[in-house]
């Protein structure tokens, strides 16, 4: 991660027309940072605690700490965002996915980050300690984000400590993320120790994910949550979501302790693939609650569930044996290359979905996917665009958008099938900066950021 960061920061300081903002240095406040930038610039924020309620203003930025130019996870807690009980970082005029906020400690808000109507890129934060209370007599959602008709791209944040608190005209409904409309991609965040309870007996408020729409949530791991209500780490509700390669451990509520699954709307589906389910607690299901009206409006494959041997392919219930949960590493045990004590959720994952990386060696399978978030890379994620859409008929890399740029593009490409790709940027001045991919993909339709 440090020499991709160092490397697009390579980038942006060779660019011609952007402009990087340092706070304090050139303003006083991020906000003050945030109003006077243009598209493409970058607002870089030195270490320090900011009481402040920011917000992007429709501005297609890059907001970051000291993080965005080292890679020092270090900085991420020693540059805080303060919201002082109201939204901390809102983005609500229409921001795209060239919007990005990277390596801050976000905390003490209503919501920590607020999405409506758009679609940022939410990149490496802490968003933690945060808390929404009853008040108003209506309902409150996303303490720790809350994704309102956006398409964000939530990616490897640690989301943990915030905590909602309702009452029965005027719920809270989850606690770390909260998702409707739009078609979030969720991925790679530790999502942990987040609760929340309403005086409203058995109510559908979920401590982790919980979600009223479509979502893509792939390469979790959520651990650790607790509702008083119906699921303690996903609930799913409605338009049909993908549940992929996520670990669920440790999470509790009434019923459905690790998912609550409803019905999604009439030709929608949820998938849950690759997933590990296991030591939830409820009442009832503890590890899974599926509402079965429509059966076929689930397809629940080539998961571990503890105690459930759900039907459907592949699935199994076997202890995953994770390295150390205690301490929160849930990696894949591998004592060696096929040894009988290895986790029997490595090669156990769907077989047509291929990790990019098959090594026994580092605990991963040598033939297919493996079941959990710690397989062998990320083409399982890709292999998501095979599901959405038909395959494309010829090869074709689409103009990224924008070019030239600072920070971030987006780059899109076409496989009709399975190829050997390689993308790499060069600088303005022609000379290669970094290389984004070099790996056998599969089929279907890919973009990069």
């Amino acid at each position: 991660m440090k020499s991709l960061i160092a490397s697009l920061m390579a980038i942006l300081v060779t660019g011609a027309s952007a402009t990087i903002i340092n706070i304090p240095d050139d303003y006083a406040t991020i906000q003050a940072g945030i109003d006077a930038s243009s598209d493409g610039d970058t607002v870089l924020v030195q270490p320090g605690t900011y009481v402040e309620n920011i917000n992007f203003n429709g501005h297609n930025i890059v907001l970051g700490s000291l993080f965005l130019t080292t890679g020092d996870t270090s900085y991420i807690e020693q540059t805080v965002i303060d919201g002082n009980r109201a939204p901390t970082v809102t983005f609500e005029s229409g921001e795209d996915s060239t919007a990005i906020i990277i390596g801050f400690a976000v905390i003490n808000g209503d919501n920590g980050i607020l999405c409506e109507n758009s679609s940022p890129v939410i990149f490496h934060n802490h968003i933690r300690n945060n808390l929404n209370t009853w008040g108003g007599g209506e309902a409150h959602y996303g303490t720790g984000m809350k994704l309102w008709y956006s398409s964000a791209k939530v990616i490897n944040n640690d989301i943990y400590d915030n905590s909602g608190e309702g009452w029965y005209w005027d719920p809270v409904d989850g606690a770390a993320i909260y998702h409707q409309g739009g078609l979030p991609y969720i991925a790679n965040n530790r999502i942990h120790d987040n609760s929340v309870r309403n005086e409203w007996p058995n109510r559908l408020c979920g401590a982790g994910i919980d979600g009223a729409g479509a979502a893509i949530i792939y390469g979790n791991i959520i651990y650790n949550n607790s509702s008083d209500g119906r699921g303690g780490g996903i609930v799913l509700f409605n338009p049909g979501s993908m549940v992929i390669n996520n670990i669920v451990v440790n999470n509790s509520a009434v019923m459905g302790g690790g998912l609550y699954v409803t019905n999604p709307q009439e030709n929608e589906l949820h998938l849950l693939i690759n997933n590990i389910v296991w030591n939830n607690i409820a009442e009832s299901d503890s590890q899974l609650h599926v509402n079965q009206t429509y059966p076929d409006r689930q397809r629940i494959i080539y998961n571990n569930i503890q105690d459930t041997l759900y039907p459907g392919e592949g699935n199994i219930s076997i202890a995953p044996l994770f390295r150390d949960p205690d301490n929160g590493d849930f990696h894949l045990m591998a004592i060696a290359c096929g040894d009988l004590y290895d986790s029997p959720c490595i090669d156990a994952g769907d077989p047509s979905l291929i990790d990019s990386l098959l090594d026994c060696d580092w605990g991963l399978g040598e033939l297919r996917s493996d079941m959990g978030a710690y397989g062998g890379g990320d083409s399982a994620a890709v292999a998501i665009d095979d599901i959405i859409s038909q395959l494309p008929q010829k090869y074709r890399l689409q103009q990224n958008y924008p070019n030239p740029f600072n920070l971030s593009t987006l780059i899109k490409y076409e496989l009709p099938q399975q190829s050997q790709v390689k993308i790499d940027i060069y600088d303005i001045l022609g000379r290669k900066v970094s290389t984004l991919e070099d790996a056998l993909q599969p089929a279907g339709y890919h973009e990069l950021i």
